[in-house]
């Protein structure tokens, strides 16, 4: 297998990608120059960038409320009665919404920073309509109500510790998240 290379045009981040597939190739013609291996050595340190743990302990708390939420989707459903899962229209928005959330999840997860602003005004939007909510839901169950407080306490929890100081910093750089040239 040949592999024909301009290292000239690639940036540091292929210029290692294509190094290493060359290297592993081990053909003569795929191996680049020695004068391109010292550059490579000297002007160059990869390094993989970690998650901070504050983010790791912010998405593991919005995955936990994710859990609760459906949690109370279903207790809501069978001890009230509010029944917003006997339609088919209910239950595909139920769906739908936990498959956003979910995704949303994943994708801050990753790293993305849209993903976090996303989920933020989609919390911030919820958190207004709580207020609203609350009183009809503790009146229907106290159970339900509490659990609809706590998962909104959570929410902010997970929110100040993913746009704290070391997370902002770590979704900011998404683009060089996994190789930095230090």
């Amino acid at each position: 297998m040949q592999w024909q290379v301009d290292f000239s045009r690639k940036t540091q981040r292929e210029n290692l990608y294509l190094y290493n597939s060359a290297v592993s190739c081990g053909c003569a013609q795929c191996l680049p120059t020695t004068d391109y291996q010292k550059s490579l050595k000297t002007n160059t340190t990869m390094t993989i960038e970690t998650k901070p743990q504050k983010t790791k302990t912010g998405i593991s708390i919005l995955i936990i409320t994710l859990i609760l939420g459906f949690l109370n989707v279903m207790l809501t459903e069978f001890l009230t009665d509010i029944k917003s899962l006997s339609s088919a229209q209910g239950v595909f928005t139920t769906f739908f919404t936990f498959l956003i959330i979910g995704f949303l999840i994943y994708e801050m997860n990753k790293g993305k920073n849209w993903a976090r602003i996303t989920f933020l005004i989609l919390t911030v939007l919820g958190l207004f309509f709580l207020p609203f909510t609350l009183p009809m839901l503790f009146e229907q169950s106290l159970v339900i109500g509490s659990l609809s407080s706590i998962n909104g306490i959570l929410q902010i929890a997970a929110l100040i510790l993913i746009f704290s100081g070391e997370s902002n910093k770590w979704f900011k750089q998404e683009d060089n998240r996994y190789y930095k040239a230090e």
